[in-house]
């Protein structure tokens, strides 16, 4: 980095980040040009985010990185968010008008300048360097007399924001050191106590005695903890007792692979601190379902805790075993519904860094977890006075690569189960830790929460911002089975998407011709047996088999801007794509794809036939598209609609789309496009492949899934079957069967007539296949 960058300041939260944005907003006059860097994922569109509300502009900024522009004008001065990765030659930021963006008396924040050094005369240039998982360094320099008053009043308003002061470093000047840290000399932002008066840094103590006040000569912010126990991680005495009987408690636990942790703490609300009160770390050996809860039960009763004292569960979400992240994931979601109280969800590998640091471990660590399949996940931290600091995202990596990736480093300590397996192989690449610090332990979950909460991402204080149902596992890849069933429906074979029984023998015809010597079977021709809802309409994930259906769709819905069947063909191979299609009577009359890209679904393309529009075929499409989605990480939506189609800005308006910007002349034809965001469709109704319904058997006029059609078999309010549950004989009956990844429920009546019976899956893409594993199916 250029030695004239300043830094700027240190945030440790999305929320902070947005602030530092939103100061700056203040500041900018008509005219203004910032150059904006950083990696993927450091923060830039939340910068601008913060940018836009801080110009009091109602639309929120998305990622411009598809759209080359992305303008929004509500506000006090007009925004132009411009990302250049895309253009290859300076004339064509000639064809996308850039000066005319530039002297049009708004403001203009330009991602990969660098691509085109000349294009630009006097800026600001602000980059965000990423500090761990959720923290950030915002660095800045001024290019000419107008940009360097720019960055002297940003300065001046960042050390009087309230947001900041008490949580991140404001540095009137110099440059930074080569640790990274703010230059020597520099004074950090004090931290103001509870009470709201005085101040002081507050340091993390890994002795296990509470500390109030911790050298800071790096002026880098730093959190508390206080592990109020001796052996064994028990407290003891009289402060564990009113530790019981004063503070709110939290119960961790994770079975993420070979080792069964559990952490019980008090939750301190002024500070946000968690005090370890008692820990346990059970050896499992494929056993954590038969072991978790009768070890959190013998916790609890050692501890003299109650159920009812607890206010909050904590899990560890993984990445790890496939099957021990389900096995905590069900039984916290279990525990926190009965209790009635919030399920926050914690990094397995950052509860292992956390415990490590505890443990005075300091310097450049790397975390290697077994991923089965000759795999592991990699993580590096720097494990410093103030904390761990994530230096890199979660993924999923072979063994041996792996090795030959990260290479010896002396001063590396390294640690992680994946060293029972790869102890030899990885044993070059560093120190390695004591194996008591290779798998999750209850101290390390409670203080990943603690972390969370300290920098506002969690409040296990807050039962409705964590609903159980919707707490998420970590798998940083498809399962095997997802990964297969991509492999099948990029094949032109007809398959059954059903059962996922695929029929070589079957033929097209009389039966009397092709591969099969004439001998049919009853999948022949298996999309025919896609159950259909009471509308005829069936759902199933799209197959290069139909691609030519949906092109054919596609050239009577979009005109010049359809795709062929090659290009709809070709998006199936590609993991991070998810494809739907409506069919009825054997026809495709409908159909939905999405790719997800840092965490967006980003609707590629939605369409039904005439003769079957304003049947709630796209909001059911959309939400099929949207629950693939989510498993694969994504937790918002976006999608392109023509600036003159008021009537599809509507219907995605009522589905909670906000307009955030427009693309100009995207369409051929040189139209305008509406850029549109929000939730994910569904997102507060399907739970692990299972719409949440109510005993009325059906939906209201104003749900979300009205008209989407109920091909689980529940009967709709709005038929004329629809049952009147006062007449209904008594007594209910609710059966509930569950085994490895899927669960089943039915409803029946006193007089032993079956009302409703559902399938689901804990891996949504099983559901499709009536809730089996499709390899086991196939057998």
């Amino acid at each position: 980095m250029d030695a004239n960058y300043l830094s700027i300041a240190t945030t440790l939260s999305a929320r902070q980040t947005h602030a530092v944005g939103e100061a700056l907003a203040a500041c900018l006059q008509p005219g203004d040009v910032v150059l904006l860097t950083g990696d993927l994922g450091a923060g830039k569109t939340q910068f601008v985010q913060g940018v836009a509300e801080g110009l009091g502009a109602r639309e929120v900024p998305t990622s411009p990185t598809f759209n080359i522009v992305l303008s929004y004008v509500s506000g006090r001065l007009e925004l132009h968010h411009f990302d250049l990765y895309r253009l290859e030659e300076e004339k064509q930021l000639e064809d996308i008008g850039l000066r005319e963006y530039l002297e049009s008396g708004g403001v203009c924040f330009v991602e990969w300048a660098e691509k085109f050094p000349g294009a630009f005369d006097e800026f600001l240039s602000v980059e965000i360097k990423k500090q761990g998982e959720t923290g950030r360094i915002v660095f800045a320099q001024a290019q000419g007399a107008r940009a360097e008053e720019l960055l002297d009043a940003w300065m001046r308003r960042l050390a009087s924001s309230p947001v900041l002061q008490g949580e991140s470093d404001v540095e009137a000047d110099g440059g930074m050191d080569a640790s990274g840290a703010g230059a020597a000399g520099v004074d950090a932002v004090e931290i103001p106590d509870a009470s709201g008066a005085g101040a002081a840094h507050v340091g993390l103590d890994s002795s296990g005695s509470d500390s109030d006040v911790a050298s800071h000569d790096d002026a880098e912010t730093a959190f508390s903890f206080s592990v109020a126990g001796n052996d064994g991680g028990r407290a003891s005495g009289a402060a564990r007792d009113a530790d019981l009987e004063s503070a709110p408690l939290v119960l961790a636990f994770d079975t993420a692979n070979e080792v069964v942790a559990i952490g019980l703490g008090a939750l301190n609300a002024a500070t946000h601190g968690v005090d370890v009160i008692a820990t346990r770390e059970i050896e499992a050996h494929r056993a954590s379902n038969t072991q978790l809860i009768p070890q959190i039960e013998s916790l609890l009763n050692d501890s003299g805790v109650r159920r009812d004292q607890l206010a909050c569960i904590c899990v560890g979400r993984g990445p790890g075993s496939f099957t021990g992240v389900r096995i905590a994931m069900a039984t916290a979601k279990g525990i926190a519904s009965a209790l009635g109280v919030g399920l926050v969800g914690v990094s397995s590998l950052d509860a292992i860094a956390w415990n490590a640091w505890a443990s005075g471990v300091r310097g450049d660590t790397l975390v290697v977890a077994d991923a089965m399949r000759k795999e592991v996940y990699p993580v590096y931290y720097s494990l410093e006075v103030s904390g761990a600091v994530r230096l890199t995202a979660d993924r999923v990596v072979k063994a041996e690569l792996f090795a030959e990736e990260a290479g010896p480093a002396a001063k590396r300590t390294v640690l992680g189960d994946g060293l029972v397996k790869y102890g030899e192989l990885y044993a070059p690449l560093g120190s390695i830790a004591p194996e008591d610090l290779w798998g999750v332990s209850g101290r390390g979950l409670l203080l990943a929460l603690q972390v969370a909460w300290l920098s506002g991402d969690v409040d296990p204080l807050d039962a409705g911002r964590h609903n159980p149902a919707f707490a998420l596992p970590v798998y940083t890849r498809l399962s095997d089975a997802e990964e297969n069933e991509r492999i099948r429906l990029a094949k032109t074979d007809e398959k059954n998407l059903v059962t996922g029984v695929q029929d070589t023998m079957a033929t097209h015809g009389s039966g009397t011709s092709g591969q099969g010597g004439g001998r049919e079977t009853m999948h022949e021709l298996s999309r025919l047996v896609a159950p259909a809802g009471l509308d005829g309409i069936a759902y199933h994930p799209l197959d290069a088999a139909h691609a030519d259906d949906v092109a054919q769709l596609e050239a009577t819905s979009m005109g010049s801007d359809a795709w062929s069947a090659h290009l709809v063909a070709d998006e199936l191979k590609h993991k991070n794509r998810t494809w739907w299609v409506a069919e009825s009577d054997g026809a495709v009359v409908g159909y939905a794809g999405g790719m997800v890209v840092d965490g967006d679904l980003q609707i590629l393309k939605i369409a039904v036939a005439d003769a079957f529009r304003r049947r709630g075929l796209a909001s059911a499409l959309l939400q099929r598209v949207a629950a693939d989605a989510r498993n694969l990480g994504a937790t918002t939506c976006s999608l392109e609609v023509r600036a003159s189609n008021e009537g599809a800005q509507a219907f995605y308006g009522a589905m909670g789309f906000e307009r955030v910007g427009v693309r100009p002349h995207y369409y051929s034809d040189r139209e305008d496009a509406v850029i549109m965001q929000g939730p994910l469709p569904g997102q507060g109704s399907d739970v692990a492949g299972m719409q949440l319904k109510h005993l009325d058997y059906g939906f209201g006029e104003d749900d979300a899934f009205a008209g989407a059609g109920n091909e689980d078999g529940v009967v709709d309010a709005g038929d004329d079957a629809a049952l009147d549950i006062a007449e209904t004989p008594r007594p209910l009956i609710l059966a509930i069967e569950s085994s490895c990844d899927e669960t089943a429920a039915a409803i029946a009546d006193g007089a032993g007539e079956l009302l409703a019976d559902v399938v689901a899956s804990q891996i949504d893409f099983h559901a499709r296949f009536g809730g089996g594993v499709p390899e086991i199916a196939s057998r």
